[in-house]
Protein backbone atom coordinates (compact mmCIF):
# COMPACT_ATOMS: atom_id res chain seq x y z
CA UNK A 1 0.00 0.00 0.00
CA UNK A 2 1.36 3.46 -0.89
CA UNK A 3 2.00 6.08 2.08
CA UNK A 4 -0.36 9.38 1.71
CA UNK A 5 2.14 12.23 2.20
CA UNK A 6 1.13 15.68 3.01
CA UNK A 7 0.11 18.40 1.03
CA UNK A 8 3.25 20.35 0.33
CA UNK A 9 3.30 24.14 -1.23
CA UNK A 10 6.07 24.93 -3.47
CA UNK A 11 7.81 28.35 -2.33
CA UNK A 12 9.86 28.88 -5.88
CA UNK A 13 10.06 27.32 -8.70
CA UNK A 14 14.00 27.81 -10.74
CA UNK A 15 13.91 27.00 -14.41
CA UNK A 16 17.55 26.00 -14.95
CA UNK A 17 16.62 25.26 -19.01
CA UNK A 18 14.52 23.63 -20.77
CA UNK A 19 14.92 20.51 -19.43
CA UNK A 20 15.14 21.10 -15.75
CA UNK A 21 13.34 22.27 -13.33
CA UNK A 22 13.90 23.41 -9.59
CA UNK A 23 11.49 23.22 -6.99
CA UNK A 24 12.09 24.52 -3.33
CA UNK A 25 9.44 23.73 -0.60
CA UNK A 26 9.02 24.16 3.19
CA UNK A 27 9.37 20.48 4.75
CA UNK A 28 5.83 19.56 5.50
CA UNK A 29 6.53 16.95 8.26
CA UNK A 30 8.87 19.23 10.42
CA UNK A 31 9.14 23.00 11.27
CA UNK A 32 12.50 22.92 13.30
CA UNK A 33 14.75 25.72 11.58
CA UNK A 34 12.37 26.59 9.16
CA UNK A 35 13.42 23.56 6.91
CA UNK A 36 13.52 23.59 3.28
CA UNK A 37 13.35 20.83 0.85
CA UNK A 38 14.92 21.62 -2.10
CA UNK A 39 15.08 19.15 -5.48
CA UNK A 40 15.81 19.16 -8.66
CA UNK A 41 13.67 17.26 -11.63
CA UNK A 42 13.51 17.09 -15.62
CA UNK A 43 10.84 18.37 -17.56
CA UNK A 44 9.06 16.47 -20.67
CA UNK A 45 9.45 17.65 -24.17
CA UNK A 46 5.34 17.97 -23.31
CA UNK A 47 6.78 20.91 -20.60
CA UNK A 48 5.73 18.61 -18.08
CA UNK A 49 7.48 18.03 -14.85
CA UNK A 50 8.96 14.17 -15.20
CA UNK A 51 9.58 13.12 -11.62
CA UNK A 52 9.46 9.33 -12.52
CA UNK A 53 12.95 10.20 -15.17
CA UNK A 54 14.70 11.10 -11.74
CA UNK A 55 13.67 8.33 -9.58
CA UNK A 56 16.28 6.24 -7.84
CA UNK A 57 19.54 7.48 -10.15
CA UNK A 58 22.80 5.95 -9.61
CA UNK A 59 25.20 8.42 -7.83
CA UNK A 60 27.41 7.32 -10.76
CA UNK A 61 25.26 8.67 -13.60
CA UNK A 62 25.92 12.19 -14.96
CA UNK A 63 21.79 13.06 -14.38
CA UNK A 64 22.17 12.25 -10.60
CA UNK A 65 25.45 14.48 -10.47
CA UNK A 66 23.83 17.31 -12.25
CA UNK A 67 20.38 17.39 -10.51
CA UNK A 68 22.32 17.16 -7.08
CA UNK A 69 24.71 20.15 -8.19
CA UNK A 70 21.40 22.31 -9.21
CA UNK A 71 19.51 21.38 -5.88
CA UNK A 72 22.92 22.40 -4.32
CA UNK A 73 23.52 25.86 -5.96
CA UNK A 74 19.91 26.71 -5.57
CA UNK A 75 19.99 26.15 -1.59
CA UNK A 76 23.52 28.12 -1.75
CA UNK A 77 21.58 30.84 -3.34
CA UNK A 78 18.76 30.98 -1.15
CA UNK A 79 20.79 30.28 2.07
CA UNK A 80 22.91 33.68 1.20
CA UNK A 81 19.71 35.94 0.15
CA UNK A 82 18.48 34.99 3.59
CA UNK A 83 21.65 35.32 5.16
CA UNK A 84 21.93 38.96 3.88
CA UNK A 85 18.92 40.58 5.41
CA UNK A 86 17.86 37.98 8.83
CA UNK A 87 19.89 37.30 11.34
CA UNK A 88 20.21 33.07 10.71
CA UNK A 89 22.40 30.57 9.86
CA UNK A 90 21.75 27.85 6.50
CA UNK A 91 23.19 24.48 6.67
CA UNK A 92 22.97 22.41 3.77
CA UNK A 93 22.45 19.03 4.04
CA UNK A 94 22.61 16.14 1.45
CA UNK A 95 21.45 12.77 3.45
CA UNK A 96 19.92 10.82 1.07
CA UNK A 97 17.45 9.49 2.72
CA UNK A 98 15.24 6.38 4.77
CA UNK A 99 15.63 4.37 1.31
CA UNK A 100 19.12 4.18 1.16
CA UNK A 101 20.53 0.93 0.71
CA UNK A 102 23.21 -1.67 -0.65
CA UNK A 103 23.01 -2.86 -4.29
CA UNK A 104 21.60 -6.41 -4.63
CA UNK A 105 25.60 -7.48 -5.46
CA UNK A 106 26.34 -5.76 -2.25
CA UNK A 107 29.19 -3.78 -4.04
CA UNK A 108 27.41 -0.09 -4.12
CA UNK A 109 25.02 2.00 -2.37
CA UNK A 110 21.89 2.53 -4.00
CA UNK A 111 19.55 5.69 -2.91
CA UNK A 112 15.68 4.93 -3.02
CA UNK A 113 13.94 1.62 -4.58
CA UNK A 114 10.19 0.88 -5.77
CA UNK A 115 8.50 1.57 -2.44
CA UNK A 116 10.22 4.26 -1.60
CA UNK A 117 11.26 6.16 -4.77
CA UNK A 118 14.82 8.85 -4.17
CA UNK A 119 14.67 12.27 -6.08
CA UNK A 120 17.69 14.67 -6.53
CA UNK A 121 17.26 16.73 -3.23
CA UNK A 122 18.85 18.51 -0.55
CA UNK A 123 17.83 20.20 2.66
CA UNK A 124 17.90 23.93 3.60
CA UNK A 125 17.60 24.30 7.52
CA UNK A 126 18.18 27.50 8.85
CA UNK A 127 19.39 27.98 12.84
CA UNK A 128 18.95 30.81 15.18
CA UNK A 129 18.70 32.01 18.83
CA UNK A 130 15.97 30.91 20.88
CA UNK A 131 13.89 33.86 20.51
CA UNK A 132 14.19 34.34 16.92
CA UNK A 133 11.50 34.97 14.82
CA UNK A 134 11.78 34.43 11.21
CA UNK A 135 8.76 35.34 8.82
CA UNK A 136 6.25 35.06 11.76
CA UNK A 137 7.24 31.72 13.08
CA UNK A 138 9.59 31.45 16.07
CA UNK A 139 12.51 29.22 15.91
CA UNK A 140 12.08 25.62 16.95
CA UNK A 141 15.24 23.87 16.76
CA UNK A 142 18.27 22.44 18.30
CA UNK A 143 19.97 25.01 20.39
CA UNK A 144 23.11 26.45 18.89
CA UNK A 145 25.85 24.40 18.76
CA UNK A 146 23.75 21.22 18.91
CA UNK A 147 23.73 18.88 16.23
CA UNK A 148 20.20 19.12 14.11
CA UNK A 149 18.97 14.91 13.80
CA UNK A 150 16.67 15.22 10.81
CA UNK A 151 15.03 11.97 11.97
CA UNK A 152 14.73 12.51 15.92
CA UNK A 153 12.45 15.37 17.77
CA UNK A 154 10.37 16.02 14.51
CA UNK A 155 8.33 18.64 15.31
CA UNK A 156 4.65 18.91 12.84
CA UNK A 157 3.36 22.22 11.81
CA UNK A 158 0.46 23.69 12.60
CA UNK A 159 -1.45 23.44 9.07
CA UNK A 160 -1.97 27.73 8.65
CA UNK A 161 0.93 28.25 9.82
CA UNK A 162 2.66 25.97 7.52
CA UNK A 163 0.87 27.83 4.65
CA UNK A 164 1.47 31.42 5.88
CA UNK A 165 4.56 30.72 6.11
CA UNK A 166 5.10 29.14 2.93
CA UNK A 167 3.40 32.08 1.12
CA UNK A 168 5.93 34.59 3.09
CA UNK A 169 8.85 32.97 2.13
CA UNK A 170 8.42 32.68 -1.88
CA UNK A 171 7.70 36.77 -1.67
CA UNK A 172 10.36 37.47 0.37
CA UNK A 173 12.60 35.05 -1.84
CA UNK A 174 11.11 37.07 -4.70
CA UNK A 175 12.19 40.31 -3.64
CA UNK A 176 15.47 39.49 -2.41
CA UNK A 177 16.52 38.20 -5.81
Amino acid sequence: RRRRRRRTTTTTTTTHNENCIILTHVNPTDCRGWRLIVKATFVGEDGVVDYRSTHNLSPKSEQFHLLLRLCMLEALDIKRRVESKYDVIGQIIFAGNNAMEESPDGKTIQLGNEKEPWIPHVHLIFRATKNYVFLGVPYSGPPLGELFDMKKGKQPWDESQLGEFSSSLGEMLKKLK
